[in-house]
């Protein structure tokens, strides 16, 4: 009987997919209770189990030998997938998404802050295992196959049911197996879909869609009318400054205030020189859209002003959006005649730099590799080998030096990234009744590394204090640090938690933020802005007119709407349904259309 050896496989391949699944469960949340069958009354299981059982079978036109060796190589790469997962969870709580394919060279180098030599050890084990395995199947007789006819059928039948359930967005038809497609948080997404369907979901929403009634006619009307309603707001700062003066954007490392965590006590101010900047200078907090890592996805919102709660769930443009020219800030500056540079005392590779920077308007670039050329090893390098913040900032000072006219600068700084291992006693001691020792080294070798970038800043703007040229210098912190595995700094302290509340969002997600410059009369305002509205506000404040996004932003900003969180907190912060739909349409505008960069 033809057929036999057909459903013979295909009842084999069902059963596969339900044990990897079950193992993909209990390996990447090792807390599911697999011991009563209410588990499996879970309805999104069974999703997970027929979309293993489509990936099986997409191979199965080929001969027996070739899909059981395929097979084979999926299950591994499945289960290692689930395992990296499980490392993620376990170090960060944060889940592996599948954006995260754009960043496994710099997953990679991140590879010994948080993988074992023995799980390293398993996961050789693990390939070995896999290399017997497929030197076994292609040297066996197997049992004849099913006929090819049969086969291709099969497998175009399981790539074509697997494109047809990418294709389904209605969150009501989803709701029908249990799954929900309303992706808010990857690690809730990981606990209500399971860790295959939800990586199903998550895989399917990677790339940015045009948004439901966008016309690029439209858009470009409404950006005439937000770029004519702002010429008065830029006029009026015109008016006031009618220099060009440097503009220097600094995004710290993980740069936080560790005096604001309670119940601890600090021996000494670790960072006198900022405290003493906030009483003269404007400032306040920087409301971000990653926690602990995430650095470039900070530094896109900067530069381009569009937001991440706009783009599908764990994207990192850089990596996976900037693959063309697009408008950002330093585009802006530069069509004003201003040189445009940037600097990372790290390596260039690390999230695609060199190849976004120039995409979005920086000309010239500097890296580790130029910027230590030729000097000490223990002069640039901190322990365990992380550079420091000083030769970044004097790299920037020799630039603005040998250039004429106005600069922008960008300086992503690297000196107080973790992990905060205290390696050695430091005079900075801090102290508490009620938080573990463990915690407490952590906050200690935190602080002195914060002290070292508060004398390195300090020097910078020493330098251009006294300088001819006028500066504008603007700092951030990119995230707040990642104080212990699982946040344990911030319960232990009782800073913040994982709480999806107001007021856990504007301490977890919010970073402190500061404008100096050296040529107008201590300009001082408190206040609290979103990562997207940094740069339409300091536009504002130098008399450069921004583009369509950020005028509409600017905008925003005179109604008092001074960020885009999470859509659970939207309308508290004044968003309306109409706004942000004006603000997907500009964004996807400007992602896409290359000729808004102006020439």
């Amino acid at each position: 009987m033809k057929t036999k050896p057909l459903f013979r496989d295909l009842f084999i391949s069902i059963i596969v997919s339900f044990f990897l699944n079950i193992i993909l469960t209990k390996i990447s949340i090792p807390k599911t209770d697999l011991s009563s069958l209410e588990f499996f009354k879970h309805l999104p299981f069974w999703s997970g189990t027929l979309i293993l059982f489509l990936l099986f079978n997409v191979f199965f036109f080929l001969k027996k030998s070739g899909y059981l060796t395929l097979s084979a190589f999926l299950f591994v790469l499945l289960t290692g997938f689930g395992y990296a997962n499980y490392i993620k969870m376990e170090k960060r709580s944060d889940p592996i998404v599948p954006n995260d394919i754009f960043l496994l060279k710099e997953s990679w180098a991140m590879t010994k802050q948080y993988v074992s030599t023995w799980q390293i050890i398993y996961l050789v084990i693990g390939f070995i295992l896999f290399l017997a395995v497929a030197f076994f199947i292609i040297r066996k007789k197997w049992q004849p196959s099913a006929p090819i006819g049969y086969r291709i059928v099969i497998s175009v039948i399981s790539i074509a049911s697997l494109f047809a359930l990418g294709q389904v967005k209605e969150d009501t038809i989803w709701n029908k197996f249990g799954v929900s497609n309303k992706i808010k948080m990857p690690a809730q997404n990981l606990s209500d879909n399971g860790f295959v369907m939800g990586n199903f979901l998550q895989f399917s929403a990677m790339y940015q869609q045009k948004p439901e009634g966008y016309t690029k006619n439209a858009v470009e009307n409404s950006i005439k009318k937000y770029e004519k309603n702002s010429e008065s707001i830029y006029a009026s700062a015109k008016s006031v400054d009618v220099i060009k003066p440097n503009v220097i954007v600094l995004q710290l490392e993980a740069f936080f205030d560790p005096t604001t965590l309670p119940n601890v006590t600090f021996s000494e101010d670790p960072i006198p020189f900022f405290h003493s900047l906030q009483e003269h200078y404007t400032n306040g907090k920087l409301g971000v859209n990653v926690f602990g890592a995430g650095t470039a996805n900070t530094e896109f919102e900067v530069l381009s002003s569009m937001s991440l709660q706009l783009f599908p769930y764990d994207t990192h443009p850089f990596t996976s959006h900037v693959i063309q020219p697009m408008d950002s800030i330093a585009h802006r500056l530069k069509h004003n005649g201003y040189s445009t540079s940037g600097f990372h005392n790290n390596v260039g590779w690390f999230y695609k730099r060199t190849t976004a920077w120039p995409y979005l308007g920086i000309d010239h670039m500097e890296f580790s590799d130029e910027m230590f050329k030729d000097k000490n090893v223990e002069s640039v390098y901190d322990v365990p080998a992380v550079p420091k913040d000083y030769v970044l900032f004097d790299s920037i000072i020799k630039r603005t030096q040998k250039t004429k006219g106005p600069d922008y600068v960008l300086g992503i700084t690297m000196e107080t990234h973790g992990p905060y291992t205290k390696w050695y006693d430091h005079d900075i001691k801090v102290t508490s009744d009620t938080v573990p020792k463990t915690s407490t080294d952590i906050i200690e070798e935190y602080a002195f590394k914060m002290r070292e970038v508060d004398k390195a800043l300090e020097h910078l703007m020493n330098y251009y204090e006294n300088s001819d040229e006028p500066t504008m210098i603007v700092m951030y912190g990119d995230h707040l640090p990642w104080l212990g595995d699982d946040k344990l700094v911030y319960y232990e302290t009782g800073y913040g938690n994982d709480s999806q509340t107001i007021e856990n969002r504007e301490k977890m997600y919010a970073t402190p933020f500061l404008i100096w410059d050296n040529y107008r009369n201590n300009k001082k305002e408190e206040l609290n802005l979103g990562s997207t509205f940094l740069m339409p506000y300091v536009l504002k404040e130098i008399g450069v007119k921004g583009n369509g996004l950020q005028s509409f932003l600017q905008e925003q900003m005179n109604k008092g709407i001074h960020q885009l969180p999470p859509e659970a907190f939207q309308k508290h912060e004044g968003w309306t349904a109409e706004t942000i739909k004006q603000y997907r349409y500009m964004q996807y505008y400007y992602l896409n259309e290359p000729s808004t960069v102006k020439k």
